[in-house]
């Protein structure tokens, strides 16, 4: 699926509902139009398989992007952030803020890249010293 949207700059994901229950359906989320043959396509990779086609505002590219600048932010630049994922099933970045992080670092990112975060706040992973 990704093969045919991605060089069209269409590729929102592709991820399976239920994983770990009946019925399991294939999602494919697409960005902007795209014509019937390429809808016609993505139903015959999906064979007899349960899909879902559903719409998306950024590629899963453009999240990564947004993830990858981050580290240029100001947050980024003072450490605030602890990590970063792309969740392509809400279509958003996922951040983890340190909890000692200034209240205002959610907000500061908002407004410099738009409404397309979700955020947690909890400090960096440790690792056991046995």
């Amino acid at each position: 699926m990704r093969a045919i949207l991605a060089p069209l700059g269409a590729s929102g994901g592709v991820w399976v509902e239920n994983p770990v229950a009946e019925p399991q359906v294939m999602v494919v989320a697409i960005v902007g139009e795209v014509g019937p043959d390429v809808r016609e396509r993505i139903a015959e990779i999906a064979g007899a398989d349960p899909l879902r086609v559903t719409t998306a505002e950024r590629t899963e590219q453009q999240l990564m992007d947004i993830g990858a600048a981050l580290d240029a932010t100001p947050a980024g630049r003072a450490g605030w952030l602890t990590g970063w994922g792309v969740d392509i099933t809400r279509d958003r970045v996922s951040v983890s803020v340190d909890p000692a992080a200034p209240a205002s670092v959610e907000a500061d990112l908002v407004a410099s890249s738009g409404d397309v975060f979700s955020f947690t706040r909890q400090g960096p992973a440790t690792v056991g010293t046995g």
